[in-house]
């Protein structure tokens, strides 16, 4: 069974959250405000096919934010 938009999503986030930088050591902490950075990410624009289309979008965000 494939997963959904919002499970891709969140994987993303999750990984990206384990990076030092983000200073997300606690796992249930980190998990919650991967939810969070999902569900932001759908609402704008909620067309991911597959988990590298994912990743990909987590990326760009992350680089937009710095801008």
């Amino acid at each position: 069974m494939a997963k959904s938009m919002m499970g891709y999503m969140v994987r993303a986030w999750n990984n990206e959250l384990k990076g030092r930088e983000w200073n997300m050591g606690n796992k249930k902490r980190r998990k919650a405000f991967a939810r969070e950075l999902a569900a932001a990410s759908l609402e704008m624009d909620n067309d991911v096919a597959d988990a590298v289309e994912a990743e990909f979008r987590v990326q760009e965000e992350v680089s937009d934010w710095g801008r």
